[in-house]
């Protein structure tokens, strides 16, 4: 991680800055947790799937001229879902929540680096990590909650990204890859959660978007 911030500054101090870019963003991962999804059905079944969360969050990036990108990430990630399940012969309602957020390094080249607008590669790097399970069950009016913290997390990716500039305001679009993974995934009672005896993942990776708003200095 120092080699990929080292090589970047390098790259940052070797060309004039171009400018400052403050982005807001709204994204969507097309993955959910397939595994831990299985995992729960076990213990509550039919219970109601995590599918792939919607996320907002803001980027301050730094382009120098010869169109060399460094910034940081910072999103969130939260989705709710409910729906009738049975535990023990028992017909219950479950609501639960999943929330999350993740920091991350951002570093990119432009192959297109233009004042009206830009196309390029950037790769993110996960330093800093947020993941979070809760569910209520509801057994006409008494009802119980169970929460799981997932640890271990780790996420990287590598995407196209793409924009318009008109005067200070840029729109712009994001389309890409990434791992992003818990893999321990625990109750209330420091249980692990597992399937055929292996703890489960909370593996959100695959193909993603995102759409941007933001100014340029």
């Amino acid at each position: 991680m120092k080699s990929l911030f080292t090589i970047a500054l390098l790259f940052l101090s070797n060309s004039a800055l171009a400018n400052i870019e403050l982005r807001a963003h709204y994204g969507q991962l097309s993955n959910g947790p397939e595994d831990f999804n299985k995992a729960m059905d076990v213990l509550v079944v039919n219970n109601p799937d995590i599918k792939g969360p919607a996320s907002i969050g803001g980027d301050l990036v730094l382009v120098s001229a010869g169109g060399y990108v460094l910034g940081v990430r910072h999103e969130t990630f939260a989705q709710k879902v409910n729906g009738p399940v049975t535990v023990s012969n028992n017909p219950m309602t479950a609501s639960a929540e999943f929330k999350g957020s993740r920091t991350s390094a951002l570093l990119g080249y432009r192959l297109l680096n233009l004042p009206m607008g830009y196309l390029g590669l950037l790769a993110h790097y996960g330093v800093g990590q947020k993941l979070e399970y809760s569910e209520t069950l509801d057994n006409n009016g008494a009802a119980s909650t169970s929460k799981y913290t997932i640890s271990k997390e780790d996420s990287y990716g590598i995407a196209i990204e793409t924009g318009m500039t008109y005067g200070f305001l840029l729109i712009g679009g994001e389309f890409g890859y990434t791992s992003f993974k818990g893999k321990d995934v625990k109750d209330q009672n420091n249980g692990y959660i597992a399937s055929n005896g292996e703890p489960v993942e909370f593996d959100l990776s695959g193909p993603y978007f995102k759409a941007m708003l933001g100014f340029v200095f």
